[in-house]
């Protein structure tokens, strides 16, 4: 499914009080196609996904899923297309992984009591694919970070969503799930919006890059033609190096300050 926003902005406040946090944007995510989200901290990253996933309404501008726009369609609807893995997934119920995940299933049984569930394997091949089956009977407090975020992924792939929204999902885990989760996301197929702050994960994973500097779109396209040396520099203030190699990396070697960015390109 593709997506696109049109002059898509968000302020904090109202009035002569609002303050900008998402300047208005247009923005492309191709289907099936991995699109990380990057930029420095506070630079309106989250605010965008949320915007996206309709949990926030636009101060201004778009948000289209297909050609069908993003808020006239019902609070159901847009949970049978859409599936978001927040960076802090929280619950005070035990619930076991096995019902969180079949919480992804909601938007899709039938409103009427007793209504079934249409695909009854998605579950099973949600836990089986999150490589979590094994927690299936494990309660959520008993949890530590890393685990219940592969959890909130089963949850997301549970739900058949056709754009799935990850914030940050490598947060809590160790480099060897962080590819692990990140190579099981690529291989789904599905159109996906990720915030990342490994820009060297984001070379290695995403199709394309949306690069974001205090709430203004920097850059946007494919990963290979936006993620360069200059721009590390003049948006992370990081010196880097990019390289193609058995594939797309980006190491950093120190930080740059303000005065030696002029003239420096």
């Amino acid at each position: 499914m593709r997506v696109t926003t049109q002059s898509l902005g968000w302020s904090a406040g109202r009035g002569r009080e609002a303050v900008p946090v998402l300047r208005p944007l247009d923005v492309a995510v191709e289907p099936g196609r991995l699109t990380g989200v990057v930029g420095p901290n506070g630079s309106g990253k989250t605010t965008l996904l949320h915007l996206i996933a309709g949990l926030r309404r636009p101060t201004q501008g778009t948000v289209h899923y297909a050609e069908a726009d993003a808020a006239r369609l019902s609070s159901r609807r847009r949970a049978q297309l859409v599936a978001l893995v927040e960076q802090h997934p929280q619950t005070t119920l035990e619930l076991t992984v096995r019902q969180v995940v079949e919480l992804g299933r909601i938007p899709h049984v039938g409103r009427w009591p007793g209504s079934k569930d249409g695909d009854a394997d998605a579950v099973a091949q949600a836990l089986a694919v999150a490589s979590v089956g094994h927690l299936a009977h494990r309660k959520w407090p008993t949890l530590s970070g890393g685990e219940r975020q592969r959890a909130q992924l089963a949850r997301a792939i549970a739900q058949r969503p056709r754009l799935l929204l990850l914030d940050e999902p490598t947060n809590h885990l160790d480099l060897r799930h962080q590819i692990a989760l990140l190579q099981t996301v690529a291989g789904l197929g599905v159109t996906t919006v990720a915030v990342l702050h490994d820009l060297d994960l984001a070379a290695a994973f995403c199709d394309d890059l949306v690069v974001l500097d205090e709430g203004r779109l920097v850059a946007a396209g494919p990963t290979a033609q936006v993620l360069s040396e200059r721009l590390v520099a003049e948006v992370f203030s990081v010196r880097a190096r990019v390289q193609h190699t058995d594939r797309l990396r980006m190491s950093w070697s120190g930080l740059v300050r303000p005065d030696q960015l002029e003239g420096a390109w």
